[in-house]
C-alpha cells in the first residue's frame, strides 16, 4: 500500500500532522475512514457552502467522499433504532473499502447525545486496525478519535 498524508482529528476537523518540518505520512487506512466518514459535503444537497474533503474537487463523482454518516448523524434519533441506521450509513461509507479489508462496525449510545463508533478493520493477512470514535451530537464534533 502507499503512502498517505496523516491527518488526525483535533476537534475543529481534520489536521494534517507535521513533524521535523514535515509532513508525516502513514500506511493506516485510518485516514480513509477519517475521510469517508467526515470528507463529504453532506449538506450539498440544501444548497449549503462547501465543507467537504478538499481533495473532492479533483475526484471522479464516483470516488468523491459523501459523508452518509455524518448526514445520518443530523437525521436520526439515538436510539435502538437509530443506532442501527448510523451503522448501515458508516458501512455505506466504507463500501469501497471492502475490497481490501474485511469490515466490522459497532455503534453504542454512551449517554444521551454521546454516540460511541468502533470499526475494526482486517486485512487479509490478519493485520488489524482499530479506530475508536466518540461523536457528540449536541456540540456536533467529534470528541475522541482513537487507533
Amino acid at each position: 500500500m502507499d503512502k498517505d498524508i496523516l491527518i488526525i482529528e483535533s476537534g475543529s476537523g481534520g489536521d494534517i500532522v507535521i513533524e521535523d518540518n514535515d509532513i508525516k505520512t502513514t500506511r493506516m487506512l485510518n485516514n480513509q475512514v477519517y475521510l469517508a466518514l467526515f470528507g463529504g459535503n453532506f449538506k450539498s444537497d440544501v444548497g449549503e457552502q462547501n465543507f467537504d474533503y478538499w481533495a473532492n474537487d479533483s475526484l471522479g463523482n464516483e470516488h468523491k467522499f459523501s459523508s452518509e454518516f455524518e448526514r445520518t448523524l443530523t437525521e436520526v434519533a439515538f436510539n435502538t433504532s437509530g443506532i442501527r441506521i448510523i451503522e448501515g450509513a458508516i458501512k455505506k461509507d466504507l463500501e469501497y473499502l471492502k475490497k481490501y479489508v474485511k469490515i466490522e462496525v459497532d455503534a453504542s449510545i454512551l449517554r444521551k447525545d454521546l454516540l460511541s463508533l468502533y470499526i475494526r478493520l482486517i486485512s487479509p493477512n490478519n493485520v488489524e486496525e482499530k479506530i475508536r470514535v466518540v461523536w457528540n451530537n449536541e456540540v456536533k464534533q467529534v470528541v475522541s478519535w482513537q487507533y
